[in-house]
This record gives C-alpha cells, structure tokens and sequence, in this order.
C-alpha cells in the first residue's frame, strides 16, 4: 500500500511540476503579447508621423518639448483605440501587468532607436520618435493607459 502511495505522490508531484512549467509558460506568452502590441503601435505611429511632419512642418527641426507633448498624446490616444478591440490586457495576473509597464516601453524605445538607425542608414530622415527617450514615452503612456483601463 504505501509504495502505491509513494507513486500516486510521485505523480502528482510531477502533475504539479508541470502545471508550474504551464504556468510560466502562459506568463511570458501574455507578456510578449503585450510588447507585441506596443510595439505594433509605436512603429504605425512612426510612419504616420514622418508623414505628418512633411505636411505640417516640412523643412523646419521640431521642438522638443512640442514633440514629448505630442507624443504622450499619441500615445494615450493609440491605446485609447487598441482598447476597442483590445479591451483586456494579455497579461492576466498582477505582477506581470506591473512587469509590463517596466519592460515594454523599454523594449518598444529600443525598438525605435533600431528603427530609427535602419532609416537613416538608407537615407532617410530620422524623427524625435527614434530616440529612445522619446520612444520611451509614448509607450509608457501607451501602458498606462491600458494598465488603467484594463484588467
């Protein structure tokens, strides 16, 4: 009887193991796919951007302070509209919600800087969008926004 219950305790043991391996698993899934997202956003915003600025502002440099103002707009409103189809977020449990404020902002600004490089080094110009600080801000405002509206 007891090598029965030795075993029984075994698997479950290993039951448990696994569901923790799942567990973990489901948890970065959820995470990538809010960087994912965030990431999606900025580089749409970026080419809108570059179009907006050749209509409004051709030949003149932008000012810093006007483009962070603008960019926390952009991105408050880009997660405004990523909550229309999008009204929950992908990171289901506490922690990785507060994770993903930390991580994916940084991850989306880095993303631009290498965006911003690709660009340049064809020739093209580069906007305030592709320094990091600046790329940084809207994607924290874009997870704020969603880490408020969201659950």
């Amino acid at each position: 009887m007891r090598a029965s219950g030795k075993d029984g305790g075994g698997k479950t043991t290993a039951r448990r193991e696994v569901q923790a391996l799942a567990e973990i698993l489901i948890a970065v899934v959820q995470l990538l796919g809010e960087i994912l997202l965030q990431v999606l956003a900025e580089v749409l915003a970026e080419s809108e951007l570059k179009a907006l600025r050749e209509a409004v502002r051709p030949n003149k440099p932008a000012r810093p302070l006007v483009a962070a103002i603008g960019y926390i707009l952009l991105g408050a409103l880009l997660a405004c509209l990523s909550l229309w189809p999008l009204p929950y977020s992908f990171a289901h449990h506490t922690w990785l919600r507060l994770a993903t404020l930390v991580i994916a902002p940084a991850i989306a600004g880095w993303v631009l800087v290498a965006v911003g490089r690709w660009r340049v080094g064809r020739g093209q110009d580069g906007l305030h969008l592709h320094r990091f600080g600046y790329g940084y801000l809207l994607a924290l405002t874009f997870a704020l926004v969603r880490f408020a509206f969201t659950s």
